[in-house]
């Protein structure tokens, strides 16, 4: 049984699908072997990998956007039973093929991926007619495959929840963080993730500009991109420079840090596949105030306070409720514990290696 995993995505910072590929391959490909399962893994470079999978790696020098589908391409003429890509990132091929939608952003907000929304459009529609399986991360973005590709087979999507992409004790936090932004213990909000306009954080700028709050609002990620340098001017704009504290990238061990030592998570995104940074908030013992659709009521259950993300005066209204009712802060922490434990790796790998040993002719799974 001969499988190779696309796992381009890669790279030496990653963020989101990096994240969740180095965690589900760590986790799967032991059980695969385990089960006779030959295994190559396509990359970039061998030392993305998790040291114990380097000597199964297929590097490949992916260069832009059609060298990469090019060069997927020519690997995928190898000799194997299965090919999977732990992302929306296919090739046409006569093996069998299991591609992983993580979510239809660059449809509903396509925003600043003009070749995402080019290869959703054009490529991906012939993809999820062709592949054998559809592996994805939430119940939400298997209606959205559903209903953007009409055309896809219902019975191919298997939704396989994912989970934190690190263990928190695997992250040694950081000393004089908070002195290094100026910031005090559990005197502010953090909002993971930055890059795109559907992350929505201008509202809660908005929200700090009709309303008085006394906590801070910490944004971690990069803010060298058109959305982060946009946010900065609204900031200057309504003069609010004092509120927001923007981190750019950090390591792991910082922005275990920053999260960790908030009075609250905030995440008011439009649209999210599945949501990690409401189940990392809550394995920091730290309480969620998130928006009320795509996957994040899927994702939060009852554990999160929720709010509609195209009302600023909702926003405000559950930021300044927590604020005043802090003795609710453990309650949401303690049921925040609890709603972690929908989310197991060890069910979740179990899972789809069992739905990745199906497609092979050998497997008696």
């Amino acid at each position: 049984m001969k499988l190779l995993i696309n796992a381009s995505i890669l790279s030496d910072k990653n963020t989101g699908l990096g994240l969740y590929t180095y965690r589900i391959l760590r986790e799967v490909c032991p059980i695969l072997i385990k089960e006779g399962v030959e295994i190559k893994i396509l990359c970039g470079n061998k030392n993305y990998l998790p040291e114990e999978l380097r000597p199964m790696a297929y590097e490949v020098s992916f260069g832009g956007f059609i060298s990469r589908n090019l060069k997927m391409r020519k690997a995928y003429k190898g000799n194997y039973d299965v090919v999977w890509s732990t992302t929306q990132h296919g090739a046409k091929t006569k093996c069998k093929q299991i591609i992983t939608v993580h979510d239809l952003t660059p449809i509903i907000y396509p925003r600043g991926r003009f070749h995402q929304k080019v290869y959703y459009k054009l490529v991906l529609p012939k993809l999820v007619k062709r592949c054998a399986r559809i592996f994805t991360v939430s119940e939400n973005t298997r209606k959205d495959i559903l209903r953007f590709y009409p055309k896809c087979n219902p019975s191919k999507i298997k939704v396989l929840y994912t989970a934190l992409p690190q263990d928190a004790k695997d992250i040694e936090e950081t000393t004089g963080v908070l002195e290094e932004y100026g910031l005090a213990e559990k005197g502010y909000f953090c909002i993971t993730g930055i890059h795109y306009f559907y992350k929505n954080i201008h509202s809660v700028i908005e929200v700090y500009h009709r309303h008085v709050l006394d906590k801070k609002v910490v944004i971690i990620g990069n803010d060298d991109c058109d959305y982060g340098r946009e946010l900065k001017q609204r900031i200057a704009k309504y003069g609010l420079e004092e509120n927001f504290v923007f981190t750019g990238f950090t390591d792991n061990g910082k922005k275990a840090a920053l999260i960790s030592h908030a009075f609250a998570a905030l995440y008011p995104t439009k649209y999210e596949g599945f949501g990690l940074p409401v189940l990392e908030a809550m394995d920091f013992g730290v309480p969620v105030v998130c928006s009320d659709v795509s996957s994040l009521p899927e994702v939060g259950g009852k554990a999160a306070i929720y709010f509609n993300p195209d009302d600023i005066d909702d926003i405000y209204s559950k930021m300044s409720y927590l604020c005043e009712h802090s003795e609710d802060c453990e309650k949401y922490v303690k049921m925040g514990k609890e709603n972690l434990k929908r989310f197991s790796w060890e069910t979740i790998a179990r899972n789809t290696a069992d739905a990745v040993l199906e497609l092979f002719p050998q497997s008696d799974k």
